[in-house]
């Protein structure tokens, strides 16, 4: 599950969204997302991930998880059983590397402001996204951010996390973002086959909830992760959307109730 510009093939995707206690920013929402991913089109690609945040994101935001890139297969071993209105933020746009990724930090969505945000990139990483593309998030995710992590391996490449922290727009709610397309405008009036494994986590021990041993990582990277968590496999059909996690039912009875939206 994932919205790609291209044609692609993304399998063994891992989202994880929990909570966390800035040392100066305060309360955050930490989103790390990490999948296998393989350019199907001759063009390049880009995978775009929204997120629901009440500010403008930056690069500071951004969490270097290479140090560590099996740390959500661990969460995912832990935690997943196995199987049975939105406000505006105008902010500039940023461009940063992540291993296979060139990504596209787009807090402006108007053309220009994209295309000035891509020409930063080496033109083998710069994607063609329509103007069509563009006005879908522009109407159905209205003043939030978009995270283009642009790739161009036909091969499948395994990837370290992308990894962010930031002020939820929805701080009752982790939302992961699970809507599905590859090369085209996403249709939430279809059912769609999810795919994904689902973490959510905090750092308050409840019952229901399986405490995190990351071992011997690095301190001021584990300060981003959560010390209890729960999973689910989403593999089955549903209809096309963001899942939603309830995050007070999470905190009072250990429960990973969500709803898609």
């Amino acid at each position: 599950m994932c919205v790609t510009t291209a044609n692609a093939k993304l399998s063994d995707t891992i989202i994880g969204v929990w909570e966390i206690d800035h040392p100066q920013k305060g309360y955050r929402h930490v989103m790390a997302y990490q999948n296998v991913a393989q350019n199907l089109s001759d063009e390049v690609n880009c995978m775009v991930l929204h997120i629901p945040t009440s500010e403008a994101i930056n690069p500071e935001c951004f969490i270097d998880a290479s140090i560590h890139p099996d740390f959500l297969k661990h969460m995912k071993e832990r935690a997943v059983p196995r199987p049975r209105s939105f406000s505006k933020v105008p902010a500039q746009n940023y461009m940063l590397e992540m291993g296979v990724y060139h990504i596209a930090i787009l807090n402006q969505l108007d053309t220009a402001s994209l295309q000035k945000a891509l020409d930063d990139f080496p033109k083998e990483k710069r994607p063609n996204i329509s103007v069509e593309f563009l006005e879908f998030y522009r109407e159905e995710y209205e003043g939030i951010p978009l995270v283009l992590c642009c790739f161009n391996t036909k091969d499948q490449a395994k990837t370290c996390p992308i990894m962010l922290h930031y002020a939820p727009l929805f701080p009752d709610y982790f939302m992961f973002p699970t809507l599905e397309s590859h090369g085209s405008i996403p249709d939430f009036d279809v059912d769609v086959k999810y795919h994904q494994d689902i973490i959510a986590g905090t750092n308050i021990k409840v019952p229901g909830l399986v405490p995190f041993d990351f071992g011997n990582i690095d301190p001021q990277f584990s300060s981003f992760l959560p010390k209890y968590g729960i999973g689910e496999k989403l593999y089955r059909e549903m209809p096309n959307g963001d899942v939603y996690v309830d995050i007070k039912r999470l905190k009072k009875w250990g429960q990973l109730s969500f709803h898609i939206n």
